[in-house]
């Protein structure tokens, strides 16, 4: 029997850290998963609506539709790749577009069954899913790059109030207070320290085919506007797993933990948290580095 594909919404902050662009081409070279709808969330969100539909219609899947989500003034929420989205605007797209994504993306939730949402940006859009449409939320699967338990980047000892928590901290606890069928996430535990290098990156490096061209042509707009970036490899691909984690998870060291956040961003284990299958270590990291690269080069 033909496995069915699931059904993704991915909201993402893609524009600002370039692992979003990253996670987007994995999401679209993944043969389980079907993406239905893009949102866009936190500071222009216009800016990265415009991003994701040049992306989309570039390497040729404009059948997406694109959602405007809810902007905000937070402040880190920089524009890092506007130099290679130029002139290209939503009226440009091929595609559906949607100036009210909150609106469009709570009608795609209502005819699409069995939904899985991917949230790898702050939570102020899937909160808002949340507060209008707790009834749909309850038929849908939540999976997100998300928190800090007891490391932080790149492997670093201690919990921190990663980004995507920080960004809007009341909504990711609305999220968490959601009736979702189930909530899986990537703390910076598990996706803190995902880097291509060496042969891997070489590999990449040598594609011509869209995604990975594409990504390279958005990296390095990006890594001039990211002094710590270095020339020879990925910068980390955080959000890359919260995409794996949609159709597999046998990589991953998984634990279900009861889960609170608190009012300074941090993630509490405590007896009333909400049960949280979380992705804390890796079986086998490297073959999810040769499933990475062989995904984004299919």
């Amino acid at each position: 029997m033909t496995q069915l594909r699931k059904n993704i919404l991915l909201d993402t902050d893609i524009g600002t850290d370039i692992d979003d662009t990253w996670a987007l081409g994995l999401l679209l070279n993944c043969p389980e998963l079907r993406p239905g709808f893009v949102l866009t969330a936190t500071g222009d969100t216009l800016y990265r609506a415009r991003l994701a539909c040049r992306i989309l219609d570039e390497i040729g899947h404009s059948e997406v539709p694109v959602g405007v989500g809810i902007p905000t003034d937070f402040s880190h929420a920089a524009c890092k790749q506007e130099a290679w989205l130029g002139n290209y605007q939503l009226g440009d797209y091929p595609g559906e577009v949607h100036q009210d994504g909150i609106q469009a993306a709570g009608e795609w939730l209502q005819r699409t069954e069995a939904a899985t949402v991917i949230s790898i940006g702050p939570l102020t859009n899937v909160a808002a899913l949340c507060a209008r449409h707790p009834d749909l939320i309850a038929r849908c699967h939540l999976i997100s790059m998300l928190g800090s338990i007891a490391k932080g980047h790149r492997d670093a000892e201690g919990v921190i109030s990663e980004y995507n928590v920080r960004g809007d901290i009341p909504g990711a606890q609305a999220v968490f207070k959601a009736p979702w069928k189930s909530v899986t996430i990537t703390p910076l535990d598990s996706c803190g320290n995902i880097v291509l290098a060496g042969e891997r990156y070489q590999r990449f490096l040598a594609s011509n085919r869209p995604i990975p061209r594409c990504i390279r042509e958005n990296y390095s707009v990006w890594r001039k506007q990211d002094a710590a970036s270095p020339p020879l490899q990925s910068s980390v691909l955080f959000d890359t797993v919260a995409i794996y984690l949609a159709f597999a998870e046998e990589l991953l060291v998984m634990r279900e933990l009861n889960i609170e956040i608190d009012d300074a961003g941090f993630m509490r284990e405590t007896a009333a948290g909400r049960p949280v299958r979380t992705a804390l270590d890796w079986k086998d990291k490297e073959a999810y580095l040769d499933l990475l690269l062989e995904r984004l080069l299919a």
